[in-house]
């Protein structure tokens, strides 16, 4: 990078520069949206489970849903009054657009502390072609829009410390807000903002609070939502992270949490950031050197890897649950080079640009591998491995809602039934919710569908299609559900079909399917 910025030191190869940037921003643009729409890349992929439930939360908009906040489901909502088709191509439009505007507040952020626009577009860039951004600007999650309220949410703070003007704090306490709505990790934000503010002594300041209670008064409404449910996120929050279930500590869990940092920032980024962060600690703590901002990224940078970090002794964690720390970390490795470029040596001044040059070649190969991964697994033996291939996560539901789909074809007085999450978030898509149940067997909840729309004694009156996700087709087997599934059903008949029987789930030859009739006159199944 520092090549790249002492070459960027006059007007004109500055400009350059930033036409060179502009312009491989809108081509990565492109290709990630080429990657959603063409069948080439990823537009043959079906959703996937989370995607599924994703869609039908947002026919049925909420202010809170069983394991997320709502803002996932009403943004894909906004986006169904646009294009109301059920294709993932259309699902998946809004993400790489809020990845692009993510990019873009970065480099707003970079520029309010560096003053420079070089580096404040290089910033914004390298943010946008880390792994993690081309990883989530390809399909609806909620990922993406956690990123994009927390890139806005920290260039207002950082406006706010420096102009020290009310607007910014309300605008900081508004986008907090909307991304708690969006994802709770979002509270990751304000505790590393309290952090900040309690180090610098900023908390005897009033306009922070206030940005404060604005933030909690636009999450408000799914936090009433909660109370009126009983809390279902965060019991199911709680059982995700299997705290009540490990009480001895492991370190397994740890490393592999810690070694998938060095795939979503990038290998050599985060390595980068490691050594940069040693370096501020030592001359913190022992030189007694502070400079507040540094501070402040190197505090929203740390606070949730360390909490994720020690989460993972004692419960299950996923390599994402760190992301919004990419924010952060991309602002503070450009801060740091460009603030002490001029105290390094030739040596460690080549070696960064070697860093920055190579990281750009690493990002844009993961994304031609990642959007190119469908097809680059075909030429494969593993294409049909499913503990090797993640794509195969989506195979089978297609075909069973199509088979679900030509059973009720004729039929008017009817439910469908089933217990795994998987299968009730596609046939959400497929069928009317009302036609949909599911069935648990204690007051346990599960899911959203367990939580929404549980079987009752009413619906057991009318003709139910049982759809059961089994591990074997074997006779034995068969004969084992019909008489469990006859203790709670009334005239249960498995339907024979060699269709069924060719269905596997993922591509995992333990999750086979079986359906039975109940309440329905017999006849050939």
């Amino acid at each position: 990078m520092n090549n790249y910025l002492n070459k960027i030191s006059d007007k004109k190869n500055e400009k350059n520069f930033l036409i060179l940037i502009f312009c491989l921003f809108f081509l990565i643009l492109a290709i990630r949206y080429l990657a959603i729409h063409h069948p080439l890349f990823l537009g043959s992929l079906p959703l996937a489970i989370d995607e599924a439930q994703y869609l039908a939360w947002s026919r049925e908009l909420n202010f809170g849903y069983f394991s997320k906040p709502p803002f996932i489901a009403w943004i894909l909502g906004l986006n169904l009054l646009i294009v109301d088709d059920i294709a993932n191509i259309n699902l998946r439009n809004l993400q790489p657009l809020a990845f692009a505007i993510s990019a873009i507040f970065v480099c707003l952020s970079s520029l309010e502390i560096t003053k420079k626009k070089s580096v404040a577009v290089w910033t914004g860039f390298l943010f946008f072609i880390l792994p993690v951004s081309s990883f989530y600007s390809q399909f609806a999650t909620t990922d993406a829009w956690l990123l994009f309220f927390w890139s806005i949410s920290l260039f207002c703070l950082i406006k706010g410390i420096n102009t020290d003007t009310l607007k910014w704090w309300l605008l900081c306490g508004f986008f907090v807000g909307c991304g708690l709505l969006t994802k709770y990790s979002m509270v990751f934000f304000l505790i590393s903002a309290f952090i900040y503010l309690l180090s610098q002594k900023k908390l005897i300041s009033k306009k922070p609070w206030i940005s404060f209670l604005l933030s909690i008064f636009i999450f408000s409404p799914n936090i009433i939502w909660n109370i009126q449910q009983k809390f279902p996120t965060v019991i199911h929050h709680a059982e995700m992270t299997n705290i009540d279930n490990r009480l001895l500590l492991s370190f397994k869990p740890v490393i592999e949490f810690f070694v998938g940092q060095f795939v979503i920032f990038g290998p050599l980024l985060f390595l980068l950031f490691l050594l940069i962060s040693f370096g501020r600690f030592f001359s913190y703590f022992y030189l007694k050197s502070k400079n507040s901002i540094l501070e402040m990224l190197f505090i929203f940078s740390w606070t949730i890897l360390l909490f994720v970090l020690c989460l993972s002794f004692f419960g299950e964690t996923e390599i994402n649950w760190a992301a919004p720390a990419s924010i952060s970390i991309c602002l503070l490795i450009t801060t740091v080079v460009d603030q002490e470029q001029t105290k390094l040596s030739k040596k460690l001044r080549v070696g960064l640009n070697y860093i920055f040059t190579f990281s750009l070649v690493i990002h844009i190969f993961f994304l031609v591998c990642f959007i190119m991964g469908p097809k680059l697994f075909s030429y494969t033996d593993k294409s049909d491995d499913p503990n090797s291939n993640p794509f195969l996560q989506v195979r089978g539901y297609q075909s069973l809602m199509q088979i679900i789909s030509n059973k009720t074809h004729n039929e008017n007085n009817f439910l469908v039934v089933a217990e795994d999450r998987g299968i009730l978030a596609n046939m959400a898509i497929y069928l009317p919710p009302d036609k949909i149940r599911s069935w648990k067997k204690n007051s346990k909840i599960r899911h959203h569908w367990d939580l929404t729309q549980p079987l009752t004694d009413d619906d057991l009156k009318k003709q139910l299609l049982l759809v059961m996700k089994v591990s074997s087709l074997s006779n034995e087997n068969a004969q084992n559900l019909s008489n469990e599934l006859e203790i709670y059903f009334d005239n249960v008949h498995k339907i024979n079909d060699v269709r069924i029987n060719d269905i596997i789930l993922q591509e995992k030859s333990n999750q086979k399917i079986m359906m039975f009739w109940s309440n329905k006159n017999k006849k050939r199944f």
